[in-house]
């Protein structure tokens, strides 16, 4: 090894002096300096340079995580969120530069082949553009996701979310990613091609996407598959909701398709989510600073939106607030996962819930921009061990729907969408309206079929005009036993009251 410089020398004997040099070169520099003389490994190995640099390059200047755990339980270096965790700083610098050129391309300059920051700012602060605490917030929130899909519920629910979680692609390839502007957008597509180093990345880590096998059998004109495999319409990523004739389940669209969507192509954004038929649409920007549906924003505004909107998501599905179940009503094989909340949400948003004289009833909305009325709503209905009659039937409803501070509008009718379901423990009776209760309500009514589970109505608000949304409450009529073969008087279940508003986040 050739002798270090004079000046080079004199350095060395100074430690804090050479921590401080240290600081303004880049990863590949300070493994140079290793190699300037004994004295100096000691201090360009130190975990502290090599954490600097890593906040440096990788946090954005701000605060590095907390150690995590190392391959085989040893304190480690950096985050276990898809880039494994090292037993070194200096280790873990390697690993985010290794990351940091498949998924970001080239590294900016470093300080030593550009003039430095005239502001006098922390030098080297914009030098990389990679962000690790973006990946590992993308890479937690793809781990709390598949991972609450996998150990759903009942058997059926979780063979539900084994299949949405079947019909995603292996991460997207480096040549794929260029194309993805937006940066947490493009970290959720990363990063499983055939050459990425296996103690670098989880192999299951990110997906490129989804591939339902409606949209191969559509692809292919086979008739025959279609039918087939209809249902995985429903096996969208980002759920689904129905009322009436409307239906929407958002995929979670591959790169390929990305590119491919001409009459979904915008300037300056990219879609990453559609509804079978396309005319729901959610877009990042490339600044990754806006997620938007249907010209309406879908997150807060600012740096990795993207991010946030997909962490959201995440925490609903995991905490079962979106739930596995028939996306429509009484439709068993079109089971995926339902947008109608089912658990608490900031700003009062989520389910409201009540019971009365043993019936329960659960009650949420959906704010929808591309549709008219505004508001979509769901009432889940089950009789619980507490009803003493044994079953009670749906007679009539009344409806207070309140737009912002103006007064309420009162909405009367019989039954609910046509139907008169007859509750009992563990199920209901799905009697169904076929002639005109003018003629009473025996001959106008038919009896139905036996279904287990809860009932399900689901419909729109109509259209609201204040921008805060309103409220919508009210009241059921039940008869006991039967409307035909009463066990006792009628009484009224309560519709607790439950938010129609425009959240925080759209999904």
């Amino acid at each position: 090894m050739a002798p270090a410089p004079p000046a080079v020398e004199k350095l060395m004997d100074n430690p804090d002096a050479t921590r401080a040099c240290l600081k303004w070169l880049d990863g590949a520099s300070v493994e140079a300096w290793r190699c300037a003389g004994k004295r100096v490994v000691e201090v360009a190995s130190a975990d502290a340079v090599w954490r600097e640099l890593a906040r440096r390059d990788f946090y954005g200047g701000g605060d590095v995580p907390a150690a995590a755990e190392a391959p085989g339980g040893a304190p480690g270096a950096a985050p276990t969120d898809e880039v494994l965790a090292c037993a070194t700083w200096r280790a873990a610098h390697g690993r985010w530069s290794r990351v940091a050129a498949r998924v970001d391309g080239p590294r900016a300059p470093s300080p030593t082949e550009a003039a430095l920051d005239e502001s006098g700012e922390e030098p080297f602060a914009a030098a990389s553009a990679f962000d690790a605490r973006l990946w590992s917030s993308v890479a937690a929130s793809w781990r709390a996701l598949k991972g609450a899909l996998a150990g759903r519920g009942t058997a059926e629910d979780a063979a539900v979310g084994d299949a949405v979680v079947a019909t995603l692609r292996p991460g997207a390839s480096s040549e794929d990613l260029a194309r993805v502007r937006a940066r947490s957008l493009r970290y959720c597509y990363a990063m499983r091609d055939g050459r990425a180093e296996p103690e670098v990345f989880d192999p299951t880590s990110m997906h490129d996407g989804q591939d339902l096998a409606f949209d191969a059998a559509l692809a292919a004109r086979d008739r025959g598959a279609m039918k087939t495999s209809q249902h995985t319409i429903f096996h969208g990523l980002f759920g689904g909701l129905a009322a009436y004739d409307y239906v929407a389940c958002g995929r979670f669209k591959s790169v390929a398709a990305v590119a491919a969507a001409d009459d979904l192509a915008v300037d300056g954004a990219a879609v990453f989510a559609t509804n079978y038929r396309g005319d729901r649409a959610f877009f990042a920007t490339d600044d990754d600073r806006r997620v938007y549906v249907d010209g309406e924003p879908a997150a807060p505004e600012g740096a990795g939106a993207f991010a946030a909107w997909f962490a959201a998501y995440a925490a609903r599905v995991a905490s079962s607030c979106y739930r596995v179940a028939p996306i429509v009503p009484d439709a068993p094989r079109t089971a995926g996962i339902v947008l109608f909340p089912d658990g608490e949400l900031p700003g009062g948003a989520g389910v409201a819930a009540a019971t009365t004289v043993g019936v329960q009833v659960r009650a949420s909305a959906v704010y929808l921009p591309n549709h008219p009325s505004g508001f979509a709503y769901s009432i889940r209905l089950r009789a619980t061990e507490a009803l003493s009659y044994g079953s009670c039937q749906l007679k009539a409803r009344h409806w207070k729907i309140a737009d912002g501070d103006e007064p309420h509008r009162d909405v009367r009718g019989d039954g609910v969408v046509g139907k008169f379901p007859v509750l009992r423990f563990g199920g209901w009776r799905d009697d169904a309206q076929v002639g005109d209760l003018a003629r009473g309500f025996e001959r106008a009514v038919e009896r139905g079929p036996d279904r287990d589970g809860e009932f399900v109505y689901q419909s729109f608000s109509g259209p609201m005009l204040r921008p805060g949304g309103g409220t919508f409450e009210g009241a059921l009529e039940f008869h006991p036993g039967s409307v035909v073969e009463p066990a006792g008087p009628t009484f009224l279940v309560a519709v607790p009251r439950f938010r129609l508003r425009v959240p925080e986040f759209i999904f």
